[in-house]
């Protein structure tokens, strides 16, 4: 036990070393890079730091005499008098120097694409001390909370960002994420068109915002704006893969099957791409052509669409264990792959296991709040076992999310209907008629009928000795206390 515990403190201890060593490492760093710049007093602040971490330390001992002893010389040559007369050689000068801005903000971005970020926060919060009214020290400030998930700090600067300089489209667009990243889902949207409205030609916007909007599940927005972001580049294999995506969750195959084969074009020899075109041609029905593409790309193990390709043929073809086990290696490098964690969703919601199945659907609302087949699948499972205030809520949170298709309308309406709301059931039953086949449409009717009687009663108890207004609904007690007073849209 005694040994034990010994282990342990060591192991404590060399991990604290450890992160103080590499701590020590980058404020020396830092230090020899503020003494290049001929700014001293910057660098011995760092060697200081070092030193409360590790006051032995021979290098940041070293340094901090010979840049204590250059700091002196600057001194002595500021108290010159020929310096004063010469408007090139006092140093605040020369910091203030635009060209020293633009090789300091040179360094930031070679340190933020290291993703060295205390390094970079570092030279721009100097930058900001030197040159408070620069814009692009705020915005990369910005871009670095951003990447670290810092929403509120990258909002923060932001808008200093933009108050110095308000036609930056780059931070209205970056703090449109931002905003959206902290639920400001509106917000962000908002923020990211004004972007656009500043740079209209910039594919990159309308990418973006479409990618966002597909998340969200607005697919005619994502649609218009990935179409524009493809006019500005009609070889953007990134917009193409979007639009696959996008038209699969349509359950429009042939117009998917059309964007992947301009990719596979471009690309004859992508795998990736082959594997998409392999579940395309399965969801379209055409089986020989995807199992005989599918025996191109069997051997490929190392890349991720081809397994995934993989496990979606095991799933479909009742291969159950063989596909779980490869859907899992799937998602143990993408832990939020949609299209893995809805396979495996719905084998469990088929197996009844339905515990797992809304573990993974929480998975999935993580990335996509509002995705249609996620939460269908979720509200009917609810239905199914007589949970119907929890249907409700889902078909409703989808209902006002602005779906409109017959599947969803005929669940809102049926769930309100056995909660007793039966004036909205009528509503959402009127909506779903025009939506519905042909052979749904009488029973619909029907239902109407039925439930204007039970509404009238409902209203005039008093017209009615008799009104059968129990839902039979096993999450909530009686409905007949429901009106649609209470409820709203």
């Amino acid at each position: 036990m005694y040994r034990l515990v010994i282990f342990i403190l060591f192991i404590f201890s060399f991990s604290c070393f450890s992160a103080n060593s590499q701590k020590i490492t980058q404020l020396l760093n830092l230090a020899e890079f503020y003494a290049e710049s001929g700014e001293y007093e910057e660098a011995i602040i760092r060697i200081d730091e070092a030193l409360k971490l590790d006051p032995e330390n021979d290098k940041a001992k070293m340094l901090k005499e010979k840049y204590e002893l250059k700091k002196k010389h600057d001194l002595k040559k500021l108290e010159s008098p020929e310096l004063f007369s010469s408007k090139s050689s006092f140093r605040k000068n020369i910091i203030y120097d635009k060209k020293t801005i633009e090789q300091k903000e040179k360094l930031v971005s070679e340190f933020m694409g290291k993703q060295n970020y205390t390094m970079a926060l570092d030279i721009l919060n100097q930058m900001i001390k030197l040159a408070p009214t620069y814009s692009k020290s705020y915005y990369q400030m910005g871009m670095i909370y951003t990447n670290l998930n810092k929403y509120q700090l990258a909002i923060d600067n932001f808008e200093k960002c933009k108050k110095l300089n308000p036609k930056n489209a780059y931070a209205w667009f970056y703090e449109g994420i931002a905003l959206y990243s902290l639920g400001r889902v509106d917000e962000g949207f908002k923020y990211m068109m004004k972007s656009i409205s500043l740079a209209p030609n910039n594919q990159y916007f309308f990418q973006r915002l479409g990618e966002f909007y597909l998340k969200d599940w607005q697919l005619d927005k994502a649609q218009k704006n990935l179409e524009k972001s493809l006019k500005l580049d009609g070889n953007n294999d990134r917009v193409l893969l979007l639009l696959v995506t996008l038209e699969r969750y349509r359950k429009n195959n042939d117009k998917a099957l059309e964007y992947i084969n301009r990719i596979i074009k471009r690309h004859p020899g992508s795998v990736s791409a082959q594997a998409i075109k392999v579940r395309i041609l399965f969801e379209k029905g055409d089986y020989n052509n995807a199992m005989a593409l599918e025996d191109k790309i069997k051997t490929e193990d190392n890349n991720l669409e081809a397994l995934l390709t993989k496990g979606y043929l095991d799933m479909k073809n009742g291969k159950f264990e063989e596909g779980i086990k490869i859907l899992n290696k799937v998602l143990n490098d993408d832990s939020e792959n949609i299209e893995s964690l809805m396979l495996l969703a719905n084998y469990y919601n088929i197996q009844k296991d339905y515990n797992k199945m809304e573990e993974l659907i929480r998975a999935i609302s993580k990335s996509e709040p509002y995705n249609y087949d996620a939460k269908i699948m979720l509200g009917e499972s609810y239905k199914l076992r007589n949970l119907t205030e929890k249907a409700m809520n889902v078909f409703l949170l989808m209902y006002k999310h602005g779906f409109r298709d017959y599947r969803l309308l005929n669940n809102l309406g049926s769930t309100l209907a056995e909660r007793g709301y039966y004036s909205k059931a009528v509503e959402i039953y009127k909506q779903a008629i025009e939506k519905a086949p042909r052979d749904k449409k009488l029973s619909l009717e029907k239902e109407i009928v039925r439930l204007e009687e039970l509404y009238y009663n409902q209203i005039n108890p008093q017209d009615s000795s008799t009104t059968d207004t129990n839902s039979g609904s096993s999450d909530s007690g009686s409905s007949d206390k429901n009106t649609d007073d209470d409820f709203f849209f």
